[in-house]
Parts: structure tokens; sequence; C-alpha cells
């Protein structure tokens, strides 16, 4: 049997509030990495415009970009499964 303290984490998850973190949380760590990541790269005396992507995996901008890119990874991880749940025609939820 689901106890009171079960249901309100489920609810927790299931929230509105839940959902626009991942979401607006991952996508705004994604970009805020890669600025981020761009400005240290010309700091280490790059020519700027396109940067590969490989090229912020170095230098002092690879630990940076690993956490960031990581961590923008999980907060997106679950809002691919709620736009799977939503979209989903043989679920019956959308």
């Amino acid at each position: 049997a689901a106890t009171a303290g079960s249901k309100s984490a489920a609810m927790g998850w299931w929230s509105r509030q839940r959902v626009q973190l991942c979401m607006y949380g991952g996508w705004g760590l994604g970009v805020g990495t890669w600025a981020g990541c761009y400005v240290l790269w010309l700091a280490q005396g790059c020519v700027p415009l396109l940067p590969f992507v490989s090229d912020f995996g170095g230098g002092l901008t690879g630990p940076v970009f690993a956490v960031g890119m990581s961590s923008a990874a999980l907060l997106l991880v679950p809002s691919w499964c709620d736009h799977y749940l939503a979209t989903d025609p043989r679920l019956g939820l959308g």
C-alpha cells in the first residue's frame, strides 16, 4: 500500500515545477556551459568564430564542458520521458 509520503513524492515528481526545472534548467545549463566554455576558449588565445565542439574538450574548458554538459543532459532526460508520455497515442495520456 502506498503511504502518504510516497503519494506526496509522486505528486512532486509529476508537478509542473519539476517539469519546468528539468526542461528550462537543462537548456539553460547547456547554453550557459557552451557560452562559458567559448569565453574560456578565447581566453586561451584561440581564434574567434566557429570552434568545433571537440575544441571545448581540452585545456581549461575540458572539465567545465564535461561537467556542464553532463549536468544538462541529466536534467533533460526526464523531459524526454515526459515528452514521450505526453505524445504517445498508445498511452492515452496526451
